[in-house]
């Protein structure tokens, strides 16, 4: 019988992630990790695209079923990371682009993910580290991010200059809980926790002060712009 539970779904889902890192689905270990059948494995499988499914959309699914996000994260790259967190983002209603590259003042400048809605732009780096950020190494990713996001406001501004006050909010997105979830003007957001920021996230916040006036447009515009590079 196909298992219903959202239990036993999660649980193949899981071991579908980890069992397909190098691309291949091999029916009966996902079964044997799982503790199903091979015939249960398949039934899953095959509400996602069976043995051809996205490991995203497995990913998803698997948040869906009620798997923890930092177990389903720990088995996927770190570009699938970015992935994950920008399906969540598109999810919960927010515009995005990944993987953006400017220049500015004669350096170049390289950014995972921005989710934007209403005037608040979130400038997105994913850390998928095998430890917490805490410490000095927190300190220096997050003043690193914080300059990319100075940066693309000061590109942004320049670019499709307007009279609309648009926010900016530096956030570093980990695999673990981290020391602390405010460092200087940056977010950090342990990846269990995302879906809840994003959808709780207060849009009177001020990030500090990082801000641009840009075009009427500036939503439209952005994805013209960033989005063909």
């Amino acid at each position: 019988m196909e298992p219903t539970s959202r239990e036993h779904i999660s649980r193949i889902l899981l071991a579908a992630l980890e069992e397909t890192a190098e691309g291949f689905y091999n029916i009966d270990k996902i079964a044997e990790r799982s503790r199903v059948s091979s015939e249960s494995v398949r039934r899953v499988l095959s509400r996602f695209g069976g043995e051809k499914a996205h490991r995203i959309i497995l990913a998803v699914a698997a948040l869906k079923a009620g798997c923890e996000p930092s177990k389903v994260v720990r088995n996927l790259t770190w570009r699938e990371m970015e992935d994950f967190a920008r399906e969540i983002g598109g999810r919960a209603g927010y515009q995005h682009l990944e993987n953006i590259y400017f220049g500015l003042g004669g350096r170049r400048f390289q950014i995972d993910l921005i989710l934007w809605r209403y005037r608040v732009i979130l400038v997105v780096d994913c850390k998928r580290w095998k430890k917490p950020l805490a410490g000095e190494t927190l300190r220096s990713v997050s003043l690193r991010h914080e300059d990319r996001c100075r940066a693309l406001a000061k590109y942004l501004e320049a670019t499709i200059p307007g009279n609309n006050r648009v926010s900016f909010q530096p956030v570093v997105v980990s695999v673990y809980e981290p020391s602390t979830r405010l460092s200087g003007i940056t977010h950090v957001v342990p990846v269990d926790t995302l879906i809840n920021y994003l959808n709780t996230f207060d849009y009177g916040y001020s990030s500090g002060g990082i801000s641009a006036s840009l075009h009427l447009r500036w939503s439209e515009l952005l994805k013209a712009m960033l989005g063909r590079r």
